[in-house]
């Protein structure tokens, strides 16, 4: 059986950093338009929405995506529950390919884009 060495300092810094709501450094990976249906099933809210799906790498070595709907109109620009919108505002654009985001991980465990 191989043996590899425990590495108690490493796990307390990553325990501590997902406790204090620190961020980690990811990118962005790609892009893809797809409808809302696609995404989360015919039952979901409204399933012909069109939506992007954001896939993001984290530095360490973690994969995971976000979904985004677009607007319906300019106006959903100003609404404090448009996600993209809060995305837009934090980062300076929509997301794009190569960009760098910071991610957080939320309260299931799961990584989530900071914003």
């Amino acid at each position: 059986m191989k043996q590899t060495t425990f590495n108690a300092d490493e796990l307390n810094a990553q325990f501590n950093a997902v406790k204090n709501e620190q961020t980690f450094s990811a990118t962005v990976r790609g892009i893809e338009q797809m409808k809302a249906g696609d995404v989360f099933g015919e039952d979901c809210e409204n399933p012909e929405r069109d939506v992007i799906v954001v896939s993001v790498d984290v530095e360490s070595g973690e994969s995971f995506t976000e979904t985004y709907s677009l607007p319906k109109s300019a106006g959903s620009w100003q609404r404090e529950n448009f996600k993209l919108g809060a995305y837009a505002k934090k980062y300076g654009s929509v997301p794009v390919v190569g960009q760098k985001i910071d991610v957080m991980v939320n309260k299931e465990g799961y990584y989530r884009v900071a914003v």
